[in-house]
């Protein structure tokens, strides 16, 4: 083969698939489980996903809209980013399709911040959801790195499941909303690093989606 040619393959296999402002491409999110808040391109390529354990819970239990603050790497939080194709196919889904997801590259979240607002209703399942990240630096297996300056997700209702972010209103319910709040600043927790499904087919099935 050419030498060219080969020269280009070596560098374009050295050009990492994540690229720097790639959560502009993000435009389908949602959330469900307890609690599990994704998004993705238009494509299914590529999908941003935070999961965490028994927030909904405890927000209910308490009673009032609730903020829970991570700084990254947490034990109690697993923020990832997944580069593929049907990326989100296993994602708040009872059922898999077309094979599933295939994933290609894993890029694990090593700094930022990461909070989340859970506003309860009158059962977990009627609790809505926001996410705030911010100066989040993402790495793959290869050491290559990525920062996410800031990205958010808004009012996901855990019955509804998600949608276009584009003229998604936060509505009344939204996390800047006054009145009563808990704000816990969550380090280290112990547990599962991501909710149990309730379905061995998909990753936080739920309600809707």
């Amino acid at each position: 083969m050419n030498p060219r040619i080969l020269f280009a393959l070596g560098l374009a296999a050295c050009v990492p698939s994540l690229q720097a402002g790639f959560e502009q491409e993000l435009t389908d999110d949602g959330g469900c489980g307890d609690v599990v808040f994704y998004a993705h391109d238009d494509v299914d390529t590529v999908m941003l996903t935070l999961y965490a354990e028994g927030l909904v819970g405890e927000a209910t239990d308490a009673g009032v809209a609730s903020d829970f603050d991570f700084t990254l790497p947490d034990d109690g939080v697993e923020l990832i980013v997944e580069v593929g194709s049907k990326i989100s196919d296993a994602t708040c889904d009872d059922v898999i399709e077309n094979g599933g997801p295939r994933v290609r590259e894993t890029w694990t979240a090593t700094a930022g911040t990461a909070s989340i607002t859970i506003l309860p209703g009158e059962t977990e399942w009627d609790a809505h959801g926001s996410m705030h990240l911010e100066s989040v630096e993402f790495e793959n297996e290869g050491g290559a790195t990525v920062t996410l300056p800031s990205f958010d997700i808004e009012d996901v209702a855990r019955r509804d499941g998600g949608g276009e972010r584009e003229g998604d209103p936060a509505g009344p319910r939204g996390p800047r909303d006054g009145g009563d709040r808990a704000r816990h600043h969550r380090s280290r927790l112990p547990g599962p690093r991501r909710p149990t499904p309730p379905s061995p087919r998909g990753r936080g099935a739920g309600p809707g989606r």
